[in-house]
């Protein structure tokens, strides 16, 4: 069975983040999680409701900084979760 690559959200420069949570609380299967000094994506969560529904853009879309970048990821079929490397 292939890899399934899915995209999931990335901050592209945390010093532009002002911390405001919009992306958190709009993810609807809560993968984001802030912490003491970032915004965390449980890779997981976020993997198995991308794939159950085709795409998910809530989190980068609602940045009003607009510094969440969605990029492709793999799961394999051992659970192992990596992003993809362009080439």
């Amino acid at each position: 069975m292939p890899e399934k690559v899915f995209y999931s959200p990335e901050l592209t420069n945390r010093n532009y983040c002002h911390n405001c949570k919009i992306c958190i609380n709009v993810c609807p299967v809560k993968a984001l999680k802030k912490t003491v000094l970032d915004i965390e994506v449980d890779r997981k969560i976020c993997a198995e409701y991308v794939l159950s529904i085709d795409e998910c853009i809530r989190c980068a879309a609602a940045c009003p900084q607009g510094i969440i970048k969605l990029v492709p990821f793999v799961i394999a079929d051992d659970g192992q979760i990596k992003r993809v490397e362009s080439a």
